[in-house]
């Protein structure tokens, strides 16, 4: 495979990343947003997947930068996200 394939068949997978990424996201659904990081682990840099949580605040965080989420679905992202800080799951 050439340089340019393997780099054409990057872009394209990037584009169908993007496109996908924020109605998935806008879910809220730990399951489906599990599934889309795991479809795209590759591209992401990852031989195995972060916890859940890590996942869940990626998308929080990403839902927060959107222009596409409205402003209830980003006062949601912000409620979850402060509610993981809060709960300090274990940690002191």
């Amino acid at each position: 495979m050439t340089e340019n394939k393997l780099e054409n068949d990057w872009v394209k997978k990037l584009k169908k990343y993007k496109a996908e990424r924020d109605d998935v996201f806008l879910t809220f659904d730990l399951k489906k947003i599990e599934q889309f990081y795991e479809a795209y682990k590759d591209l992401l840099g990852f031989s195995v997947l972060p916890p859940d949580i890590a996942l869940y605040c990626d998308a929080m965080r990403t839902i927060l930068r959107m222009d596409k989420a409205t402003p209830e679905q980003k006062e949601k992202a912000q409620a979850l996200l402060n509610d993981y800080r809060g709960d300090n799951h274990g940690r002191k």
